[in-house]
């Protein structure tokens, strides 16, 4: 810096007429130089997962150095190249300090103690603030080399504007007409980064506790001898940082250090001192007219000025009241301002712990003032801030079309404004959603929920802004090389288009900071409402949701830079796991029961569902929007909202499907209307046929009903009837028809059911029915299944002669996968040749399980069971008689044609109790059909004996009533012999022939012999 120095010493030889025509555009000249050298934008891959695979960087790089760039061979301007060199060079130095600062400082000191969900454990504390040590250390070094160079800047600064007379043969000149307002801004911006860190620090409760718990550990070391040699060094450096950052803070030890060192008297210089004053008015003028308020960092201008303020009144005296009650004006609008993240700045609170005396000399009631303006702050909602977004976000769709070409200097100017206009607009709400979530914050006032949506609606917004300028970036870059090209050779006649020739140059960079969104990191807590509103309102705002996982991705760049863990990844795998948590619970988990729920209630329409009021329940809402949103990109990863449903869709109809085996058709159907929907494309669950989920229900089914029929059989008056009825047949061959009716009508007599119509024995016939339907049921998923296999099976050739494709593999030495391979074919295929030829015989295991149970002594009033049989016969006739009739009647209600779920019944019970060679000692069937045939011989011989036609039509329907019920008995007859089938024992094949050869022999005999003696049968 000693070059630097000496190079102010030699004055440029210039007019004192007009002092400013060499200095004042020296910043506009320099800027005028860098940006002629500027090199095109250059197309690079991007190396960072979580961004666009290949995108633009357009930031302009310099090619010279500086002493280059203001190099000259004339020897009268030697002196200017040598200070512009050494201002340049202070500037550059400053802007790397806050770069620096913001990069490598903020976010490891903010995120300091926050460890997601890992758990903490004892000591944790102490580790952690032992591994941030070489990060505090950092910062102290970073504190005294901001000293240094604003020592230097100033010592510069005072040589430049000393009174004391020029060194001998040089003219004498006055410099305090000349200003450099760029220097004292960015001297502004590094005060500010000081504050900044303080202001991290002071607030950083967790690491003021470690801090101070560190401390005492050391201390307490030290105790020990053997450990003192080693820790005395640390003790010293402890003791350093704690003075330095823990102590007074950074942004004063700058402010108080001494500045008049090398026989400088800087607080006396008064032409540095108007120099100073000077720049601050500059900067309330600016302030006044509302220059850089669309700027990324505008509400930071207000606290640069503070900062300078301070450090004018602290280094020279209190300006003059008329600025201080300017200044005072304008932080009135300003009561509190975002640092960084959560870092807040107030500024009744900074001059009190900054200028105490002067801050005591303001007035009380300004003073008051700010913390009611921050609580009316949070009051404040920025009503028309989404629609004018919204109108901005369709203007640069439109015009940003239309980019390409060369275009004129008219349209190249609508276009530039429009492109800061973007800018302008990105800092405002990027500013104000930032301030209203740091201000609830630190005031502990909770937002509302219309609040939370609208404040995420904005950061949408923000990122919708950020998509536009990243969509049309070739268009853009084309504007600003046209644009700068006009603007560098404009500017040094039109100073104004500096600052614009500037923000342009710098677009892709100013885009992104104004779109930065890392500060919601700290504000995450909002997300569960967010994504709630969402869902619910998912035609609006699904497709929005790539937004603010765009937010989610700014905040996962400072999580990589903490030092206090173990593993600096481990906070940012933590974040992610949190927001896909939140995501899953709040969208995912929701959306998929509710696609559920609809599929189910869609596939179970024809039931009598209450009706689904579409604008109250969620369910009866399109849940398309959500189910179609494009996979988003968060971290490296594809979040595919599809895939995921689809997933859970497969899992829920295959699981669901296996424990309830008798539901498969239901979701299959399920699995058609959501591809037919939504266009899901589910797994196919390829289960095999089995029944013993059926088996199993039905055995659950049967032994409720079998309860049933022991308990009607024990009762008194039914048992009774049996018992004589078995003491009749033990001294008689037959049941005559006369006692089954009788008895039918006996048990009429003991009264009906509670609907009036219905008697005991119904009943009775109906538990019957049902037992016998049951088994139906399993016998008709038995067939479905092995359709179902037979479908699948059916491109194996021979199913008797299957090769084995794993050992063909083998012998023709294929590659390892290839065996593997034939290996699962071979297990495939040996599955469905097993399912299909699977002789289980299911009725025979439901035989078997109750037989053994019903055979014990308990449930000895069974075996009177068969005897019921004949009574139950004509109490099914006559059921099934009025059912059909009802079939040729308007009211259909309860008609059927046919009822085999009784006859089954009948068997399966027989079957069960070991009854059929008591049935069939009662010939029921045959003393039925002879009684028929008799009573038809005789209608018949009264139709020939009479005359009477009317009497003739009445015994012509008589004649058809006995055929229609001889044919009803006969079916009953024919189904009941067709379901002993489904019973029989290959032990009992060769009986049963032969007891039906003997029963139709004597069928025969009888039938003869009642014709020919048709006069002789009872009636």
């Amino acid at each position: 810096m000693d070059v630097h120095r000496s190079a102010t010493h030699g004055r440029m030889n210039h007019s004192p007429s007009h002092p400013t025509q060499a200095f004042q555009p020296i910043h506009l000249q320099l800027e005028a130089l860098r940006l002629r050298h500027q090199p095109p934008p250059t197309l690079v891959l991007d190396a960072q997962p979580a961004q666009t695979v290949i995108s633009l960087h357009s930031t302009p790089s310099e090619l010279q150095s500086w002493s280059q760039l203001v190099r000259s061979d004339l020897a009268q301007h030697r002196p200017l190249s040598r200070l512009i060199l050494t201002w340049a060079t202070l500037v550059a130095e400053i802007e790397s300090l806050t770069v620096e600062a913001r990069q490598h400082f903020y976010a490891p000191l903010l995120l300091y103690g926050v460890a997601g969900d890992l758990s903490p454990e004892p000591g944790d504390g102490a580790l952690s603030l032992a591994r941030i040590l070489p990060l505090l250390q950092k910062v102290s070094d970073f504190q005294e080399h901001c000293q240094r160079v604003m020592l230097n800047l100033f010592q510069q600064l005072s040589i430049f504007y000393s009174t004391q007379p020029e060194p001998a043969g040089l003219p004498p000149s006055d410099n305090r007409e000349v200003h450099f307002q760029v220097i004292f801004d960015h001297l502004g911006r590094l005060l500010v980064t000081l504050i900044t860190l303080d202001a991290i620090i002071q607030s950083h409760t967790a690491l003021q506790t470690d801090w101070l718990a560190y401390r005492d550990l050391v201390e307490g070391a030290l105790s020990d001898d053997r450990a003192r040699p080693g820790l005395n060094e640390l003790e010293i450096q402890l003791k350093r940082l704690d003075e330095k950052i823990f102590g007074a803070g950074l942004f004063l030890a700058c402010v108080y250090q001494p500045y008049d060192l090398d026989g400088l008297n800087i607080p006396g210089n008064e032409a540095l001192f108007e120099a100073l004053i000077f720049s601050l008015k500059c900067s309330l003028n600016d302030l006044d007219r509302g220059v850089g308020q669309g700027q990324v960092d505008f509400p930071l201008h207000v606290v640069e000025f503070a900062a300078k303020f301070v450090l004018i009144s602290t280094l020279f005296r209190i300006p003059e009241k008329r600025l201080s009650k300017r200044m005072w004006d304008h932080l009135k609008k300003f009561p509190a301002v975002v640092l960084f993240d959560t870092v807040m700045w107030f500024p009744d609170q900074f001059f009190t712990s900054c200028l105490p005396k002067y801050a005591k000399t303001v007035d009380d009631k300004t003073m008051q003032q700010f913390p009611t303006s921050r609580q009316t702050s949070i009051k404040t909602s920025a009503q028309t801030l989404t629609q004018d977004m919204r109108q901005f976000h369709a203007k640069m769709e439109t015009k940003l079309k239309s980019f390409s070409g060369t275009p004129s200097l008219d349209e190249l100017e609508r276009k530039s404004q429009l492109l800061l206009q973007g800018i302008q607009l990105a800092s405002t709400i990027r500013g104000t959603v930032s301030l209203m979530l740091n201000v609830h914050g630190k005031l502990s006032a909770p937002l509302t929920k219309s609040s939370v949506i609208s404040l995420c609606t904005m950061l949408e917004m923000l990122k919708a802004i950020e998509y536009v300028y990243q969509r049309h970036m070739l268009s853009i870059l084309d504007v600003i090389n046209h644009a700068n090209q006009h603007r560098s050779v404009m500017i040094i006649t039109i100073l104004g288009k500096a600052k614009e020739l500037q923000a342009l140059s710098l677009l892709q960079r100013t885009v992104q900071d104004a779109c930065s969104a890392e500060f919601f990191y700290s504000h995450r807590v909002v997300l569960p409402v967010y994504f709630n509103h969402v869902y619910e309102s998912r035609h609006d705002s699904a497709n929005r949701l790539m937004y603010m996982f765009w937010i989610l991705r700014d905040c996962c760049q400072p999580l990589t830079q903490v030092v206090h863990l173990a593993d600096s990844k481990a906070l940012q795998s933590s974040f992610e796991a949190e927001i896909m948590t939140i995501f899953e619970n709040t969208i995912l988990k929701p959306l998929c029961k509710d696609l559920e729920t609809d599929l189910r209630l869609q596939v179970h329409s024809h039931l009598k569902l209450e009706d689904r009021n579409p604008f109250t329940s969620s369910v009866s809402k399109d849940l398309s929007p959500l189910i179609n949103v494009a996979p988003i990109l968060f971290v490296g990863k594809f979040i595919d909202i599809k895939a995921y449903v689809e997933d859970y869709l497969s899992r829920i109809f295959y699981n669901l499907t296996t424990v309830a085996l008798h539901n498969w058709r239901t979701y299959g159907e399920m699995r058609a209307l959501a591809a037919h929907k939504f266009g899901t494309v589910t797994v196919d669950d390829h289960l095999p046929a089995q029944t013993l989920e059926q088996v199993n229900f039905t055995y659950q089914f049967l032994r409720k009903k079998f309860v049933i029929f022991s308990q009607f059989l024990y009762d008194e008056h039914i048992k009774s009837r049996l018992i004589k009825d078995l003491r009749y047949l033990k001294e008689n061959q037959a049941y005559p028809f006369e006692r089954a009716s009788k008895f039918n009508k006996g048990i009429r007599k003991l009264g009906h059911m509670p609907d009036g119509l219905t008697t005991y024995l119904d009943q009775f016939r109906m538990l019957i029915a049902q037992i016998g339907n049951a088994l139906g049921y399993v016998r008709m998923i038995r067939s479905g299944g092995l359709h179902f296999v037979s479908n699948a099976i059916r491109f194996v050739p021979d199913l008797e002669d299957i090769p084995n494709f794993e050992e063909l593999s083998k012998k023709e030495e294929m590659s390892s996968e290839s065996i593997e391979a034939a290996r699962i074919l071979d297990e495939v295929v040996a599955n469905l040749n097993q399912n299909f030829f699977d002789g289980t015989q299911y009725f025979q295991l439901l035989v078997q399980v109750f037989a053994k149970q019903l055979s014990e002594k308990k449930h000895v009033h069974l075996k009177a069971f068969y005897a019921i049989l004949p009574p139950l016969t004509l109490n099914y006739l006559e059921y099934i008689m009025a059912a059909k009739d009802k079939l040729n009647k308007m009211n259909v209600k309860a008609a059927i044609f046919t009822d085999d779920g009784f006859a089954m019944g009948i068997a399966y019970i027989f079957q069960v109790l070991d009854q059929w060679s008591g049935f069939d000692s009662l010939h029921w069937f045959q003393t039925v059909r002879n009684r028929y045939v008799k009573q038809r011989s005789q209608v018949m011989e009264q139709m020939n004996s009479q005359n009477d036609e009317k009497l003739k039509q009445t015994l012509s329907l008589t004649l058809k009533r006995l055929e229609a019920y001889q044919k009803e008995f006969d079916l009953l007859n024919f189904s009941l012999s067709s379901a002993r089938i489904f019973f029989r024992n290959d032990e009992d094949e060769v009986d049963e022939a032969d007891q039906d050869n003997e029963e139709e022999g004597t069928e025969t005999e009888t039938g003869l012999a009642s014709e020919g003696n048709p006069g002789k049968t009872t009636p």
